[in-house]
């Protein structure tokens, strides 16, 4: 509910929960439960929304009734081209606020043309000012020194550019951060001539689908290869691949995971893909919400799960699951296995 305010090294073991009858596939097979990626949620399901997202610079705000905001850490999700509808992603943001997240959703385009693309990063800028200001005037919130910070698409590039001028947006320092299929596709707006000046004390993870026929791997093979040698940088690498009799195709979309109870009502070409392709299955679970979890949990033994291995568990041995996924390190050619 919400209510209107508006992947072996190491290996931990790893417990699955099952939810079907025996003999049926799994609804999400491999949900994982340890102490480095508990899904059991401290806080309540029941979401508050802030809705503030009329312009171009508008946001969203969302967080679990029960969460102490004043010193909440800070999540800024950055959605895909033309996804200013949260719907798309709400399973996975409801997942990060019943956490104790405090989730910032700017909005950075009026329609899927205007603005243009090059301000996109201060659209969304703005939002995030906007919206901690909010915060603080309404909640004494005392706006963290870092925030965590995960986009997808589109969203993945503006991040890219924010990780380099953060200080000059005025947006919290990124203390970690996730792209999710990131690129520009045919648009060239918003992108750096480089990425070498990315803060090196960044985490820097980057998930690239091997079916992505919408931006390709061309934007984030430039990323990884541009920041800087010094810093902890992990690229992985999602299959397309067959599991119970269910094909998994690693599209540029995978991360989409709908709630419609964060509809804004808001149609587009985009909002009507999500609503064709989007769904929340366990590439959710195990994949994009638990590295993101991993990172934000920002202790060593999570941080080895990605940055000190060379595949990523997203099955155990005695269980069918699906494959290990392929991780490339600082220290690795940029090239992915066939």
């Amino acid at each position: 509910m919400i209510q209107l305010v508006r992947a072996s090294l190491i290996v931990c073991t790893l417990c699955f929960v099952f939810y079907s009858s025996e003999g049926q596939e799994p609804e999400y097979p491999f949900i994982t439960i340890n102490e480095l990626s508990d899904i059991s949620y401290p806080y309540s399901s029941e979401i508050i929304e802030v809705n503030q997202a009329a312009l171009a610079t508008g946001y969203w705000i969302y967080y679990s009734v029960d969460v102490e905001l004043k010193e909440a850490p800070l999540v800024i999700f950055m959605h895909g081209y033309g996804g200013y509808n949260p719907l798309i992603y709400g399973a996975w943001i409801r997942h990060i606020a019943r956490q104790g997240n405090i989730v910032i959703y700017p909005r950075y385009q009026r329609n899927i043309i205007f603005p243009k693309a090059n301000k996109f990063a201060a659209k969304a800028s703005q939002g995030i000012q906007d919206a901690l200001e909010f915060l603080k005037t309404n909640f004494e919130y005392q706006v963290p020194a870092s925030a965590k910070y995960v986009g997808h698409s589109y969203g993945g590039a503006i991040i890219s550019e924010l990780l380099i001028r953060y200080t000059e947006y005025d947006v919290p320092k990124p203390s970690i951060a996730m792209l999710c299929a990131p690129g520009t596709s045919a648009l060239q707006g918003g992108r750096l001539d480089s990425y070498e000046a990315i803060d090196s004390s960044i985490k820097l993870l980057i998930v690239e689908e091997n079916n992505d026929r919408v931006v390709g791997n061309e934007f984030s093979r430039k990323v990884f290869k541009e920041a800087s040698e010094k810093m902890d940088k992990a690229l992985i690498i999602n299959y397309s691949q067959a599991l119970y009799s269910r094909y998994y195709d690693a599209h540029h979309n995978v991360c989409y995971a709908l709630d419609k109870a964060f509809d804004s009502d808001l149609r587009n070409y985009t909002t009507n893909r999500a609503l064709e392709v989007g769904q929340t299955d366990e590439l959710d679970y195990n994949l994009y919400w638990r590295l993101f979890d991993l990172l934000s949990i920002g202790n060593e033994k999570a941080f080895s799960l990605i940055y000190d291995r060379t595949d990523f568990p997203v099955s155990s041995d005695d269980k069918e699951g699906l494959d290990d996924l392929f991780i490339i390190h600082s220290d690795s050619l940029v090239t992915a296995p066939e």
